[in-house]
């Protein structure tokens, strides 16, 4: 297991992204890469990343917390339930909480399920429990390709992407299993994507 390297990539991740940061871009912001990146080094890891990832639930920096809050979910560490658990009841900050019931949608287990419906009774924040809701509504858990897709990004692709820009074309699945292409919809409707809490 590569500990150092994970903490490296942690490390890294948190001075571009500290705990002090806003949490909101401006579109000039392009930290968003670097999240994206950082997601992917992590993921290039696999499960040699898990226990780092659980230690890092309980990092200082709430950036590091919800990064590995979502990179579990990727990884579909189900053994890593308890650690998400107590994330998503306990973490003081929202996104935290919001990214590790994502999470656990993802990973998809009886037991993330059981986790997903008790915070659902305990939590007071809208956002975080919109999270939850369309956690409990997923069909299935995360789709190795999504994982793969994520992997094998092409970093000169996320360096050609600019706010404002026309996008290149892509499909999407919806968490309940249907497939989006924006060409589908080019010329016929305006398109506007919303990515609730898109960092991942």
């Amino acid at each position: 297991m590569n500990e150092t390297k994970v903490k490296n990539i942690l490390e890294e991740f948190s001075k571009s992204w500290p705990a002090d940061r806003i949490d909101y871009r401006r579109p000039e912001d392009e930290s968003w890469k670097i999240y994206g990146l950082s997601l992917k080094e992590l993921l290039l890891e696999d499960k040699k990343a898990v226990p780092e990832l659980e230690a890092g639930l309980k990092a200082p920096n709430k950036q590091v917390r919800a990064l590995c809050s979502r990179a579990l979910g990727f990884l579909n560490a189900d053994a890593s339930v308890g650690g998400l658990a107590d994330a998503v009841y306990n973490d003081s900050w929202e996104t935290v909480r919001l990214l590790a019931a994502d999470s656990l949608g993802m990973i998809f287990t009886a037991e993330a399920k059981e986790v997903l419906n008790n915070a659902l009774e305990r939590e007071k924040h809208k956002d975080v429990k919109l999270h939850i809701r369309i956690a409990l509504r997923r069909e299935n858990g995360l789709e190795e390709e999504a994982v793969k897709s994520l992997v094998f990004i092409d970093e000169k692709k996320i360096e050609s992407i600019i706010i404002g820009a026309p996008s290149p074309d892509f499909t999407l699945r919806s968490c309940n299993g249907s497939k989006f292409t924006l060409s589908d919809y080019l010329g016929k409707k305006k398109i506007i994507l919303i990515f609730l809490y898109g960092d991942g």
